[in-house]
């Protein structure tokens, strides 16, 4: 009798462990702003690829100083996606992506890259969304990215 229970016992933890891992793949991508599908990707694919940031880093815990909008626990990829998204969200009209132009690749993580390497990805992270020089939007987005990325690393608590 025992044998049985142990092994019902097994298929049960096996069963949840299936459902838990199924329902975590499932998971839906960040998106605190509820953007429409094609800018979120347009703007997960900005994070990724032309910032160098991974789905994967490990978030930090803190109070940020002026970031109101991320949460209390938030990597720099959530924060990137946090910080277009408010940028593409204060854009009247929305920008567009210019025709023929390929948003540059990342040639390797941000966590690794210089200091003028960041600076030249950030701005090239609010070109990819459609801000281009001299527009003001562009400055402004590079600085709210510039700022997020700040108050990340340099939390209060």
């Amino acid at each position: 009798m025992r044998t049985v229970h142990t092994a019902v016992t097994r298929a049960l933890v096996a069963t949840a462990v299936c459902v838990g891992v199924a329902t975590c793949a499932a998971a839906a991508p960040y998106n605190p702003d509820h953007l429409p599908s094609a800018q979120l990707a347009r703007i997960v694919d900005i994070c990724h690829n032309v910032l160098g940031l991974e789905r994967s880093e490990r978030p930090s815990a803190g109070v940020w100083p002026g970031r109101v909008h991320l949460p209390h626990v938030v990597s720099r990829y959530q924060g990137c996606i946090v910080s277009l998204s408010d940028s593409l969200q204060q854009a009247i009209p929305q920008p567009r992506a210019a025709k023929g132009r390929t948003n540059p690749i990342a040639a390797g993580s941000f966590l690794y890259a210089s200091g003028s390497e960041i600076a030249r990805r950030e701005q090239q992270a609010c070109e990819a969304l459609g801000f281009m020089p001299p527009s003001g939007r562009l400055a402004a987005c590079t600085r709210n990215l510039q700022a997020t990325f700040f108050a990340i690393d340099h939390p209060i608590e």
